[in-house]
């Protein structure tokens, strides 16, 4: 056994089994290039691996069966182009699930993108905008104060302070923090969120809408 990792496939062709075995079912298969991730696993004095999710096994040294190397682990860089494609393919998840309005599952989908890639600022306040949806809907005719002690509003409110930590001029997070402050009755505190945005990007629609909404008249 060793630790978690990252392989690219390097056959033409390499199957996903059930079970640790090549006589177990096929339940899929991964072409050259492909890259997977698991916990390799000495089985009977054989390297497999555990895919991720519980997706399946992968023989990663085909000798016994008459085939070579199947597997191969990739270097760092790699490593880190992957995680970001696969964090992208979750953030676009996501986009998906809360364009269904399917809020809960977006955030799902946005947590696995952070977790891949942490230093995108727009998945952070992505999943700020599913939680604010899901506050909306939990909230209505709750009092302000009730609001901000909500779980849904402090990992909102966290999760903008993070997309602006990773790219400070990005002026969706701060419209995304003026709708939010806009929601608990914070009319004052959500202006200057806007206007924070505007001076980051002057044309940002989000953010002159919420300004005009926030000003009296």
């Amino acid at each position: 056994s060793g630790p978690r990792g990252s392989f690219a496939v390097v056959f033409d062709r390499v199957a996903v089994r059930s079970e640790p075995s090549v006589r177990a079912p096929l339940v899929g298969a991964h072409l050259r290039g492909a890259g997977v991730e698991g916990e390799p696993c000495d089985v009977d004095g054989l390297p497999w691996l555990r895919l991720d999710r519980g997706e399946g096994w992968m023989l990663m040294d085909g000798k016994t069966v008459g085939l070579g190397q199947l597997l191969a682990p990739t270097p760092p860089q790699e490593n880190a182009k992957l995680d970001e494609q696969v964090a992208d393919d979750m953030r676009e998840k996501g986009n998906q699930l809360f364009r269904e309005k399917k809020y809960s599952r977006a955030v799902h989908a946005y947590s696995d993108a952070i977790d891949k890639n942490p230093r995108d600022a727009r998945t952070w306040a992505n999943r700020a905008a599913a939680q604010t949806q899901m506050l909306q809907e939990f909230g209505k005719g709750l009092p302000p104060q009730q609001i901000r002690e909500n779980p849904y509003f402090k990992n909102a409110t966290n999760d903008l302070q993070k997309a602006l930590e990773v790219d400070p001029g990005y002026a969706k997070a701060f419209a995304r923090q003026g709708q939010l402050l806009l929601f608990v009755g914070d009319r004052q505190a959500a202006l200057a969120a806007y206007e924070r945005g505007l001076l980051k990007d002057p044309s940002n629609a989000d953010c002159l809408a919420g300004r005009s909404a926030c000003r009296p008249g």
